[in-house]
């Protein structure tokens, strides 16, 4: 729990559990003590989903010179919330009350990647003259596998290849859980014979946020290498078996209207610094609700 504590009033919040699936309902338990008596305007809890995220915006200086620059940002949308009284005189006293707050069928899994994130909490406020009172406690969403499912059969994107074509054959999902594994292998057909330097595939994770000048964040997380020195021959080819294993901390994906999280299983071809490297991305999905998502379980879930 963290509070904030006001001049005149004192609020304590507990929540019972810490992580909860879409359709849960989360439970809090508020104490409020009351020093001397207040004019409450109004008095909510809430369950807020905040939306982090870095931006990039471009200004102009007295010399006329334009400069790029980032910021960050947070959009908090309340997706229940319930009165905690009527508005009025309170007295001086305690008051400790039970609430409900259910969470959306829809809700985004808290996530959090280096340019944006997604994070929930549980709010209550008093909004009284003078100084109001507030206290708010952190919980965790999970993000189950149906939400963003059918991103993982979009279409494939290639780039660089036109002396190799490339293409991911036989894989084994394209759904994850953190500390899972993806298998399959990248078939090569080259029109063109070269040395690849290295062959590789990786589990990238992308961030994009639109806003302003956009701002955009690839981070290759897990890279596996397929070979160096590799002779390719026009005409003839090759398959390379792969296994990648997601960090057990992974983000889930996520798409908020200001911005989004994906997952790339990404084949790269390297040939030097002077040819374009031959590149292959699929996006994968990743959750991290248990198998037992749809019944509600919450105590032991793929973390």
């Amino acid at each position: 729990m963290f509070s904030l504590f006001g001049s005149k009033a004192h609020l304590s919040l507990t929540v019972d559990g810490s992580q909860f699936l879409p359709g849960d309902v989360v439970k809090a338990h508020l104490e409020v003590k009351i020093d001397k008596d207040i004019d409450v305007r109004g008095a909510t809890i809430s369950l807020v989903r905040a939306n982090r995220y870095q931006y990039r915006y471009t200004s102009t200086n007295s010399e006329g010179d334009d400069t790029t620059a980032s910021r960050w940002k947070t959009d908090e949308v309340p997706a229940a919330s319930l009165p905690i009284g009527e508005p009025g005189k309170w007295p001086k006293g305690e008051i400790s009350r039970d609430f409900e707050l259910a969470v959306p069928a829809d809700a985004l899994g808290s996530s959090a990647g280096q340019i944006t994130g997604i994070s929930w909490l549980v709010r209550a406020r008093l909004d009284i003259s003078g100084r109001d009172a507030s206290t708010e406690s952190p919980i965790r969403v999970l993000a189950v596998k149906h939400r963003f499912a059918s991103w993982g059969d979009g279409e494939v994107s290639t780039s660089g290849v036109d002396d190799c074509a490339l293409e991911f054959i036989n894989l084994s999902t394209s759904l994850l859980r953190p500390g899972e594994s993806i298998r399959g292998g990248l078939r090569l057909t080259p029109t063109k014979s070269f040395k690849a330097g290295e062959i590789h595939a990786e589990l990238a994770r992308l961030e994009r946020v639109p806003q302003g000048e956009g701002n955009r964040r690839l981070t290759p997380l897990v890279t596996g290498s397929l070979g160096r020195d590799v002779q390719l021959t026009a005409g003839e080819p090759q398959e390379l078996a792969f296994e990648l294993t997601l960090p057990a901390d992974a983000s889930p994906t996520f798409a908020a209207p200001q911005s989004n999280l994906h997952w790339l299983l990404r084949g790269v071809v390297h040939r030097g610094m002077l040819h374009h490297d031959p590149t292959i991305s699929k996006e994968v999905v990743v959750f991290n609700a248990g198998a037992a998502e749809d019944v509600g379980d919450k105590e032991n879930p793929a973390a």
